[in-house]
C-alpha cells in the first residue's frame, strides 16, 4: 500500500497479521497526495501537489499475487475481470494453474518452447478468470460457447 504523509511517499508491506512502514521516500517539494501501483507491480506512480508525478521503477518488493495474474495475462485485464479479482478468487486460480507453466525460462527452453508455455499459461488464467466472472455476475450461457453479459452491470 502506498500513501503520501505531507512531502513524503509511504510504502507499506501488508501481511494478514500486520503492517509495517516498508520504504518512506522524500522526492516531491509538496504534499503528497497519494500513489499507484501498475498493475504488473513494478511501477509505482506518485501525485503531489507541486503538480509533479513521478514513475518510480520498483525494485525489492514482492508483486502481488494480483500482479501474477496480470502478468500472466500480458497485464491485458478488463474492468469486469479487475473488479472480481478478490483475494480469495486469485487465490483460487493461483491454486489451480497447472506449475508446470508459471516456472520461471529454463535455460535450455527455447524461446518458441518458452512462448507456447506461456500463451497456455495466459489461456488457462483466462479461463479461469471467464469461470469467476459469470459467477460475479449471474451469468447463464444459453447457447453453448456463447456468453451474452449484460453490459449495464459491468458499467455500472
Amino acid at each position: 500500500m502506498v500513501f503520501g504523509k505531507n512531502q513524503d511517499v509511504v510504502i507499506l508491506d501488508m501481511t494478514k497479521d500486520k503492517m509495517r512502514v516498508f520504504e518512506n521516500i522524500y522526492r516531491h517539494g509538496d504534499y503528497v497526495f497519494g500513489g499507484n501501483f501498475s498493475d504488473d507491480g513494478k511501477f509505482l506512480t506518485t501525485f503531489s501537489s507541486d503538480k509533479t508525478c513521478i514513475v518510480w521503477e520498483l525494485t525489492g518488493i514482492e508483486p502481488s499475487r494480483k500482479s501474477l495474474i496480470a502478468e500472466y495475462m500480458s497485464s491485458e485485464l478488463t474492468s469486469a475481470q479487475k473488479i472480481i479479482l478478490t483475494s480469495g478468487v486469485i487465490e483460487n486460480i493461483l491454486k489451480n494453474l497447472d506449475e508446470s507453466l508459471v516456472l520461471p525460462r529454463d535455460e535450455f527452453e527455447t524461446t518458441i518452447q518458452f512462448n507456447d508455455r506461456k500463451s497456455k499459461l495466459k489461456s488457462e488464467v483466462l479461463a479461469l478468470l471467464q469461470f469467476y466472472t459469470e459467477k460475479h455476475y449471474g451469468i447463464k450461457s444459453k447457447v453453448p460457447g456463447k456468453v451474452i453479459i449484460p453490459v449495464e452491470r459491468v458499467i455500472g
